[in-house]
C-alpha cells in the first residue's frame, strides 16, 4: 500500500468502517511508515476529543480554515 491510498483510507479506519482486509493491509502500512501513522495518531486525537467534549465548546471563529490546516 502506497501513503496516497493510506491516507485516503484512515478517516475509515478510525471510525471502524473498513473491511478487514483493507484494515490489515492498513496496519501493516502503519507499522512501517511513520508519517502515515502520525496522521492516523493525530486524527485519532482529534476524534477522540471531539467525541468526549461534544457539545462542551463553540466552533471557532473560522472553523472552515481551522478544518483546512488537517488536510493531508
Amino acid at each position: 500500500m502506497n501513503c496516497e491510498k493510506c491516507q485516503d483510507l484512515i478517516s475509515d479506519f478510525v471510525d471502524g468502517a473498513l473491511s478487514h482486509e483493507d484494515q490489515l493491509t492498513l496496519t501493516a502500512h502503519l507499522e512501517e511508515c511513520l508519517h502515515c501513522a502520525d496522521v492516523r495518531n493525530d486524527l485519532e486525537s482529534i476524534v477522540g476529543f471531539c467525541r468526549t467534549h461534544r457539545g462542551e465548546y463553540t466552533a471557532p471563529p473560522n472553523e472552515r480554515g481551522l478544518w483546512l490546516r488537517f488536510v493531508i
